[in-house]
C-alpha cells in the first residue's frame, strides 16, 4: 500500500520525516488490523472447535454408556405383597 503525500514549501525540509512517520502509522495500522482479524478466526472458530474436540467424545461416551446399559437383560418377577394379597397398582385401592 502506497500513500502520495503532497507537502507545501515551507514543509519540504520536514517531508521525508512525515512520509517516514506516515508510512510507519500505515503499516502499524495494518498489521493491528491483521491481528484483529486472526483474533477475530479464532473467536469464530472457537465453538465449532469446542464442539468438535469434546463435545463429540462426551456424547459418544454417553452413548457407549447408555447402549452397554440397554443391553443389560431385565426380567419382572411378580410378588405378592406381605399378606398375601394381589397388588396391581394403584387403581385397586
Amino acid at each position: 500500500m502506497r500513500l502520495l503525500v503532497h507537502f507545501p514549501e515551507s514543509l519540504r525540509t520536514h517531508e521525508a520525516d512525515a512520509t517516514d512517520a506516515i508510512h510507519v502509522e500505515g503499516r502499524a495500522l495494518v498489521q493491528g488490523l491483521g491481528e484483529g482479524l486472526l483474533i477475530l478466526g479464532w473467536v469464530a472458530m472457537w465453538r465449532p472447535v469446542e464442539i468438535l474436540l469434546f463435545e463429540h467424545w462426551e456424547r459418544h461416551l454417553d452413548h457407549a454408556l447408555l447402549e452397554r446399559l440397554g443391553s443389560i437383560p431385565i426380567a419382572f418377577v411378580f410378588r405378592p405383597d406381605a399378606a398375601g394379597t394381589r397388588v396391581t397398582g394403584p387403581s385397586s385401592a
